[in-house]
């Protein structure tokens, strides 16, 4: 049986939903108080691994915004991971700048990542 390369479209979509579901994760896993036995504990690398994985997915996703757009988008999510740390007071969480730190390097770290995606991303 022959080969035959998926369509750029249907990957594009499953790209889109992925995003979406990582950063719906991202809001309900920041947004949910956290029960009063919960320990934060050292979780940084989870924030940074988090929007490495959402800002890398930004990439295929939105891959027809160009140039500035797409850089626009990213420094978006930047902006995000630190308003949603100042967001979590409000909803029985701590706000913590180690983690709002890891979000944004997180996010720069998924640049790249995302950018080898899409030079490998069927278009």
């Amino acid at each position: 049986m022959a080969r035959t390369d998926p369509d750029p479209a249907n990957l594009q979509r499953f790209a889109v939903v992925f995003w979406c579901g990582a950063f719906g994760a991202i809001v309900i896993g920041s947004l949910t108080p956290e029960p009063p036995s919960a320990e934060h504990g050292n979780l940084v690398w989870l924030h940074l691994l988090a929007y490495a994985v959402l800002s890398s997915l930004t990439w295929p996703a939105f891959s027809i915004w160009r140039g500035p757009l797409l850089f626009v988008a990213i420094s978006i999510l930047a902006a995000f991971g630190t308003v949603i740390e100042f967001a979590q007071p409000f909803v029985g969480r701590v706000f913590s700048p180690a983690d709002a730190v890891a979000n944004a390097i997180g996010v720069i770290v998924g640049v790249p990542i995302g950018r080898l995606i899409r030079r490998y991303w069927p278009a």
